[in-house]
């Protein structure tokens, strides 16, 4: 019994030393007129292509880069697959690459990358990243890109 009021005990100080420190590490809040402030002059359009060209997988969906596109005003390219790894785009070993890559705004990787289109890539490995490292060689795909 002894041993479990030691460990309540215990463990009610590291929460209450964790809850301690975040507490005084946070960074205060903004005043009304500073968050005001901010946000007076908008920003400047950007001054380069905002065309995007989407690369990755299942988890990026043909939904994603028309949403993005609806809200930024930009054209968009896209080449997707289930769990895909950069890698795969590469090699062309794509499950689900028939299924994904449908529609007017498929473009296959090799002719969107480099190819002047698209003023931005957005890359989206396979999960678990880690694996893709390890497995898939993903730096080597990434500096190829």
């Amino acid at each position: 019994m002894v041993k479990i009021k030691t460990w309540v005990f215990a463990g009610a100080a590291l929460v209450a030393v964790a809850i301690s420190l975040w507490l005084w590490a946070r960074p205060g809040a903004l005043s009304d007129q500073d968050f005001a402030a901010r946000y007076q002059a908008p920003l400047p359009p950007p001054s380069f292509d905002l065309d995007i060209y989407h690369l990755g997988h299942s988890l990026v969906g043909r939904d994603m880069p028309a949403m993005l596109a609806a809200l930024g005003g930009h054209d968009y390219g896209y080449q997707l697959g289930w769990g895909a790894s950069l890698k795969g785009h590469w090699t062309n070993d794509i499950p689900g690459y028939a299924d994904e890559n449908i529609g007017p705004n498929f473009i296959p990787a090799h002719q969107a990358i480099g190819g002047g289109q698209f003023g931005i890539v957005v890359l989206t490995e396979m999960v678990e990243i880690k694996d893709a490292i390890k497995y898939h060689d993903s730096p080597d795909y990434l500096t190829g890109c």
